[in-house]
């Protein structure tokens, strides 16, 4: 793949997130990822009808929308084509971690979250396109 096709979505309306989210993929992918930004669920679906991302971070409280019924509409606008969506959240997993992988995350980011961590499951989901 070529660096144009690699989109990283983050759909978050906390821009301090999206500052740190950048951060790491410049410092730790060393750019290989162009990183597209939504601040709403709305805005979100508008970029998916002209991007194709590798990867999804969506956050599950979202001014509009709420990212477990926000996964539903991703996964039909993608029918038949995988695109990891993953849930960038600050809820008490111990509390909703079934709810968020029974509505259609393929996995978890907690906010906050730690570089280490944030890294290993971009790496883990983004499979050959990274390094």
């Amino acid at each position: 793949r070529n660096k144009e096709e690699a989109v990283v979505l983050v759909i978050d309306d906390n821009p301090d997130n999206l500052i740190a989210v950048r951060a790491i993929f410049e410092h730790d992918f060393n750019n290989a990822f162009k990183v597209i930004h939504a601040e709403s669920g709305k805005a979100g679906i508008d970029i998916l009808s002209q991007v194709k991302p590798v990867i999804i971070l969506l956050d599950i409280t979202l001014p509009d929308i709420n990212g477990l019924v926000l996964v539903k509409s991703i996964r039909n606008f993608f029918a038949g084509r995988e695109v990891p969506v993953i849930a960038f959240t600050a809820l008490d997993l111990n509390e909703y971690r079934e709810k968020i992988m029974a509505s259609g995350f393929d996995d978890i980011i907690p906010k906050p979250f730690e570089i280490e961590g944030f890294v290993e499951k971009i790496k883990k989901w983004s499979g050959k396109i990274c390094l």
